[in-house]
């Protein structure tokens, strides 16, 4: 499955908006932890589990609120004066 989801994510990069993929591995984090407790009764800890979900939305929330909006498109020779 990790392989599958990691073929995909290659395909999609040159398509998708990279703000809405970085914050993709923190959701994951999210989606584990309460699969834990769901599936296999983990105890959710409020001290810790709690403010780290709380620090990861905030911290998504955040990347995503103050991301560059406006999308450019560059020529080939554009990005080879960019780099260079």
């Amino acid at each position: 499955m990790i392989i599958i989801s990691s073929v995909l994510h290659i395909i999609i990069l040159p398509f998708a908006n990279l703000v809405l993929l970085s914050v993709g591995p923190g959701f994951a984090i999210i989606y584990g932890t309460l699969l834990s407790i769901c599936f296999l009764k983990e105890k959710f800890d409020k001290k810790r589990d709690g403010v780290a979900i709380l620090l990861i939305i905030a911290g998504c929330v955040m990347t995503v609120a103050t991301a560059n909006k406006t999308k450019e498109t560059y020529t080939i020779e554009q990005l080879k004066e960019i780099v260079n």
